[in-house]
């Protein structure tokens, strides 16, 4: 087989390049979602109706502060939250970001849900102390709060039912 045959032309190259850039920034900007009714898109699962429990099945973490010595690029860079996100391979949990607000104050919560029907290695307890530590590893200073289930209905859940509007951002942060 000769080589030059698996080699593109910069004729070919010309044409290619371009729609294979279109359609990776298709995916990385999300732009599906222009043409998507998220308003009616449905969940896999309704915590409402199956066997979702919330006291057993999430775990969240407040975080109280974030600190950094020296310059901020290094200290609060946006790769230090892709290795915390890295670190949460386990198929069996979601990881969830809320940022809540009262128009005063801002809070802001990381956590894990576990996923029902999916096989478990891991207890949700033990995988929010690996949030919390892969947290305060790549944020050195971070002040993190894990809540019990009252504080995380408190803080998290009524809050968010008390509200009119709830925004929503599923898939890969990227």
């Amino acid at each position: 087989m000769n080589q030059n045959n698996l080699l593109l032309s910069m004729e070919e190259q010309a044409t290619m390049a371009p729609a294979f850039d279109e359609h990776l920034l298709f995916a990385l900007e999300r732009r599906y979602l222009d043409f998507l009714d998220v308003e009616h898109l449905e969940l896999a699962m309704n915590p409402a109706r199956d066997a979702y429990h919330y006291p057993s099945h999430l775990r969240m973490l407040r975080i109280d502060e974030l600190a950094y010595q020296g310059d901020a690029q290094h200290g609060l860079h946006l790769l230090n939250m892709q290795n915390v996100l890295a670190a949460m391979k386990d198929d069996s949990h979601s990881v969830i970001a809320v940022v809540n607000s009262d128009g005063g104050n801002a809070g802001l919560y990381y956590g894990l849900s576990r996923r029902l029907g999916a096989s478990n290695q891991v207890s949700t307890h033990e995988y929010a102390r690996v949030l919390g530590q892969a947290i305060k590893g790549n944020f050195l200073g971070a002040k993190i709060r894990p809540l019990d289930a009252d504080a995380i209905y408190a803080e998290v859940m009524a809050p968010m039912l008390a509200h009119e509007n709830i925004l929503s951002f599923p898939g890969i942060p990227s």
